[in-house]
């Protein structure tokens, strides 16, 4: 045998892939960059919700079928669903965009359109950051729909100087402070049964839970000094009125091992 057959005979076999044991199947998009933030639609398992961190993001409405790309002029943060409209969805890049049809067309709500002055686009990257009139730079970094009225909004808005709790009370064209916070917010969970002028909120940070309840705040203090989140998911029994919160946790120093907490 020819060694140059021989080379090929063997490049053959290692490039052979092996064989799977699981019971995935590759649903897509796949392909420029790693998806994250799958959001389920509460009112249709069909619809999913997905960003790409090459500033793309998809749909899809037949449960992993087919895929549409949309594109917000950025990274997608989050994206919410209203409870009571399920065609209506936020979506939070360099500014929050909300969809009336599903994803199909996306309108700009915060900062208004009429206070846009200009797109900034820096870094090798060209990150896009949209330029206010008033030279505000407040960026939602948690969002909320009240389950009772689709109008009120609750959210966590921050800059470099300070982080504060805002409600609006028209689909998030005007904003009202309402609590300075200590920390970003990361995600806001809202209990449906508490009063509807009053409602019971509790903020999750990269250390924290800060708490509305009865129109007063508790802020917790940081659970860990070495330790922040780096994720956080949570939601309320039938039964009870306290979330069950997940927090995966990341160190800041080589000697703390990740993991999983729970309160």
């Amino acid at each position: 045998m020819t060694l140059p057959l021989l080379l090929l005979l063997v490049s053959s076999v290692l490039l052979t892939p092996a064989p799977r044991f699981d019971s995935w199947r590759i649903l897509g998009p796949g392909g420029g960059g790693a998806q994250f933030r799958p959001t389920v639609s509460p009112h249709d398992s069909n619809r999913v919700f997905v960003n790409c961190d090459m500033t793309g993001a998809y749909v899809t409405n037949d449960g992993g079928e087919s895929w549409r790309m949309f594109n917000l002029r950025g990274v997608v943060s989050f994206f919410v669903f209203d409870p009571l409209q399920p065609d209506v969805v936020y979506a939070k890049t360099s500014g929050l965009y909300r969809t009336t049809d599903g994803g199909k067309t996306w309108s700009l709500m915060h900062p208004a359109p009429e206070n846009v002055a200009g797109i900034s686009m820096a870094n090798d990257h060209a990150n896009e950051r949209l330029l206010t009139k008033d030279g505000n730079q407040e960026t939602i970094t948690a969002l909320a729909i009240d389950p009772a009225n689709s109008d009120v909004l609750y959210a966590a808005m921050a800059t470099r100087e300070r982080s504060v709790f805002k409600i609006s009370r028209d689909k998030g064209r005007t904003w009202a402070d309402t609590e300075a916070l200590p920390v970003p917010a990361r995600k806001i969970f809202l209990d449906a049964g508490s009063p509807a002028q009053d409602r019971t909120l509790y903020l999750v940070s990269g250390h924290a839970v800060s708490v509305r309840k009865g129109g007063a705040w508790t802020h917790h203090p940081q659970f860990s000094a070495t330790r922040t989140f780096t994720d956080v998911s949570g939601g309320f029994s039938r039964d009870s009125s306290v979330p069950v919160i997940y927090g995966l946790v990341t160190p800041q120093t080589p000697s703390v091992a990740p993991a999983l907490f729970v309160t």
